[in-house]
């Protein structure tokens, strides 16, 4: 198994099979939308073989991934702590997040991601452990299915990329994170007395998120009924106490 496993195409794929399983509950205007994001995606793809970068990277005299690592592990706990619980265990808390406290805690997974693979290319497996289990608790405890399964399989990706795993245990990786999604949004429904199935749950979430975004593009796009008051509503929010 090679390396093919994590090309552009992969991810251009999957995020086309997302909304083709969530397509019935689109709009055109959003599907227009999705096809955009795959064109401009394709070229990307295509225009960035003709940059180069000179320099692979900023060099600064302080560690800067750290520090915005540490920032977002004081986010997430400041949010945990406003809220007064762990949304794991009670959705309900979902409700009671301060804005500011999520857009500090949420950069947590690239951050941590971009973290590992500079320790595991620095053969610190110490330090690349820690940030991975610190990561996978606080946004355990978040509660969101989706930051938990972008954490498993951004680290899976990191150290299928350094070799540390195969190919069929990065599969076997995805399988368990749809598993784990699943196995979540089962236990949560069936807690407020749902009698739907695994599978029935898994769906409703693929259609509930692609609801989400379909709301978002006819009321908060350049032509959306809004006009942007959504978004400058949320920005505003920061100042809320």
């Amino acid at each position: 198994m090679n390396r093919d496993l994590l090309e552009p195409r992969v991810f251009l794929v999957a995020y086309l099979g997302f909304f083709i399983l969530a397509s019935r509950v689109l709009s055109l205007q959003s599907a227009l939308v999705v096809l955009a994001g795959a064109f401009a995606f394709i070229a990307g793809r295509y225009l960035s073989g003709f940059f180069e970068l000179k320099k692979p990277g900023l060099r600064v005299g302080f560690p800067v991934l750290e520090v915005l690592f540490l920032i977002s592990v004081l986010g997430i706990l400041l949010d945990l702590m406003h809220i007064g619980g762990t949304p794991l265990f009670d959705s309900s808390l979902h409700s009671k997040h301060l804005t500011l406290y999520l857009l500090l805690g949420f950069p947590i997974v690239p951050l941590s991601a971009l973290l590992v693979s500079r320790y595991l290319k620095n053969k610190r497996n110490g330090p690349a452990s820690i940030i991975i289990l610190v990561t996978l608790l606080l946004t355990c405890l978040l509660g969101y299915r989706t930051d938990i399964a972008a954490s498993i399989l951004s680290f899976g990706g990191v150290y299928f990329l350094f070799r540390r795993i195969s190919g069929k245990q990065l599969i076997l990786l995805v399988l368990l994170c749809i598993s784990l999604v699943i196995t979540i949004g089962f236990m949560k429904s069936s807690a407020i007395g749902s009698t739907a199935g695994p599978l029935e749950v898994f769906s409703g979430r693929v259609e509930g998120t692609a609801s989400l975004f379909d709301h978002i593009v006819l009321h908060s796009s350049p032509f959306g009924s809004l006009k942007g008051q959504l978004h400058n509503s949320a920005l505003s929010s920061l100042t809320y106490q």
